[in-house]
């Protein structure tokens, strides 16, 4: 029995560093999945109602450009249109017919990246929004009238853009639609034909002042809510950031603190030759 009990426990304690190991390899490779996104997760359609609300149908893709749960930055492409404005005979007196590719990249955040000094309760408030800024580059061709005169022709625009996205709706799949608030600023570069009953003018010039380009209230669907995306911080990049931070100041106390006691040595003997003069006087 004693023979028996020992081979028992020999069994016993030979699988423990193999369940260890299991154990291991398990959490290892989760911790390795929480630090990737998904291929299908780094997608989003977006739509801008305001548009669709001036007849002019759209639609964007939205990729984020590394698969990191670090990442904050998405490109995207979108297109606009409700008619390729050619031969526009302006009968109607009130058009409006654009066609209008826009690229753009967005730099994703959360407020509390921003305010830190603000308490846990302002962050958790504010937890839930996204905030976004970035550059953009868009192309149209367009053709519009409004009782008055007619334009039709082309603009070019560079600019900044910016907003914020806000969770609506979760499915328990984990697909979600956020909303989309923001606008677009930049300078518009534009060649067109102006044409009133008397007259027709080919202008071609850089308007002097930010224009409004767009105006955004939309729907976006993501594979994964923007709820959860753009969240996790690299401790590590933060902290060598802020160690770095610290020796910089560091060393720039010690170059002031130097510089001080050669300005006094500097001082000092100046006084020291202007009493040796006086004496000798």
């Amino acid at each position: 029995m004693r023979i028996l009990g020992f081979l028992l426990l020999g069994f016993l304690l030979s699988g423990i560093p193999v369940k260890a190991q299991e154990i291991y390899t398990t959490r290892k490779q989760k911790k390795a999945k929480e630090k990737t996104i998904a291929f299908s997760d780094r997608w989003s359609l977006r739509t801008n109602t305001f548009d669709w609300l001036t007849t002019v149908p759209n639609l964007a893709v939205e990729f984020d450009v590394s698969d990191s749960v670090y990442n904050r930055w998405s490109l995207g492409v979108g297109l606009k249109f409700n008619y390729i404005p050619l031969n526009t005979d302006f009968t109607s007196r009130f058009t409006y017919k654009t066609a209008d590719v826009r690229l753009e990249a967005r730099r994703y955040f959360r407020a509390y990246q921003i305010f830190s000094n603000r308490s846990r309760t302002q962050k958790n408030s504010a937890w839930w929004r996204a905030y976004y800024v970035g550059p953009y580059l868009s192309y149209s061709k367009y053709a519009f009238q409004f009782l008055g005169p007619s334009f039709e022709g082309k603009a070019l625009s560079l600019g900044v853009t910016g907003g914020y996205n806000i969770p609506l709706y979760e499915t328990p799949k984990g697909r979600a639609i956020d909303l989309d608030l923001g606008l677009s600023v930049g300078a518009l570069y534009v060649d067109h034909v102006k044409q009133d009953d008397k007259t027709c003018t080919q202008i071609s010039r850089i308007l002097p002042y930010p224009m409004l380009t767009d105006l955004r209230i939309g729907l976006v669907y993501r594979w994964r809510s923007v709820r959860k995306k753009y969240v996790v911080q690299n401790e590590e990049k933060i902290l060598r950031r802020h160690t770095e931070r610290l020796l910089k100041e560091k060393l720039r106390l010690e170059k002031k603190y130097q510089d001080s006691i050669r300005q006094d040595s500097v001082l000092r003997a100046k006084e020291s030759l202007r009493i040796k003069k006086q004496k000798k006087k």
